[in-house]
């Protein structure tokens, strides 16, 4: 095995549907990526839930692929209903042989939701935050 579990609130995706995902790039800059999901067990309709919002800063690379194909991009025996981070990426290693990265340090993270696909995200940074929603549709 060579990943680690990120430890957290709201970070398994077991019973979670596809995220809200988006992305903006700055004109000569970084690009960012945030993935938005209903991390709560169980809720009603009519009741509030917690999302959770996955923050990735300074993304060198990223791939989704639909969940019934189930095709990873490196390290494929490394998967999970939650978010990871592989410690020996195949990835990183591509992107470090070439010569021409001098950034900080890079992390490949990866989550997986059931019935929707898997995230691969190679990035300098991330952060994960907190927030809550009352309209499902959006998240269902």
């Amino acid at each position: 095995m060579s990943h680690r579990q990120i430890e957290g609130e709201g970070l398994r995706t077991t019973y979670a549907f596809a995220p809200r995902f988006t992305s903006s790039a700055r004109r000569d800059g970084p690009t960012s990526i945030s993935l938005d999901f209903a991390s709560s067990p169980v809720y009603r309709d009519d009741q509030e839930f917690r999302v959770t919002k996955l923050s990735f800063e300074h993304v060198i690379e990223f791939d989704w692929n639909d969940f019934e194909f189930h095709r990873l991009p490196g390290n494929p025996e490394d998967i999970e209903l939650g978010l990871i981070e592989i410690i020996d990426s195949q990835l990183i290693s591509e992107i470090l042989s070439t010569g021409r990265y001098f950034g900080e340090e890079l992390h490949h993270l990866r989550i997986c939701f059931d019935d929707h696909g898997t995230y691969d995200i190679v990035c300098q940074r991330f952060t994960v935050s907190y927030g809550s929603s009352a309209d499902n549709g959006a998240y269902a």
